[in-house]
């Protein structure tokens, strides 16, 4: 990656934050689109796109899936990006943006989705989490998708639970000494999820089934 291209990305970076902030947007949330938006850059998704909207989509791509943003909406969203001298950021190219991201993850741009998986990488790596956990939360997710299981539930709901049923899997195996009470409530408060959510989304038959304790 060349310097000046380095440089760019790590304008628009600082600019979605800024932008994140002036929304009121929770730093988590934040921290989430920035990784989002880096991992795109890996993916060359930024080539032959205008950068700040690749990021600003980001952005709004994380507010969309958490549920204490719900209130922003593209209108007010789009009404806030801040435009600079010779860098037009028009209505047109976040939602074109928007729509290359929804085709990309899969889903109808109208019910444009982040996969689970990304949280989950994200939290676990945070949780400083064994990597046979991790790898195995992520293929819960995965199995999650497959089996359209999305329960009207939010991705980074569903993340938790994933989170949450591989550590206790992992517990069952003598992996992990904590309680299941300790281990839910530091996914709680790693994901801003309430742990009454994550325990309710876990009741749910595909985790039952998961954890052996359906009927």
């Amino acid at each position: 990656m060349s310097r000046r291209t380095q440089k760019g990305y790590d304008r628009a970076i600082s600019e979605m934050d800024k932008l994140g902030s002036f929304l009121e947007v929770p730093h988590e949330v934040r921290q989430m689109a920035k990784e989002l938006f880096l991992s795109l850059a890996k993916e060359k998704f930024t080539y032959g796109r205008p950068v700040f909207a690749v990021a600003f989509v980001c952005l709004l791509f994380m507010i969309k899936q958490d549920p204490s943003c719900q209130a922003i909406s593209f209108t007010e969203f789009q009404s806030a990006i801040p435009q600079y001298p010779g860098i037009m950021i028009s209505p047109r190219d976040i939602r074109r943006v928007y729509n290359l991201l929804g085709k990309k993850f899969g889903v109808p741009s109208q019910k444009c989705s982040i996969r689970p998986k990304i949280y989950v990488e994200s939290i676990g790596k945070k949780l400083n989490l064994r990597e046979t956990v991790l790898q195995e939360a992520i293929q819960i997710s995965e199995e999650v998708l497959e089996k359209k299981f999305r329960i009207g539930r939010s991705p980074i709901t569903i993340a938790a639970a994933c989170l949450c049923a591989a550590r206790f899997l992992a517990r069952k195996r003598g992996e992990e000494d904590k309680s299941i009470c300790k281990i839910r409530r530091e996914i709680a408060e790693k994901t801003a999820i309430t742990e009454m959510s994550i325990a309710k989304t876990l009741k749910l038959p595909f985790f039952q089934e998961k954890l052996g304790l359906a009927p």
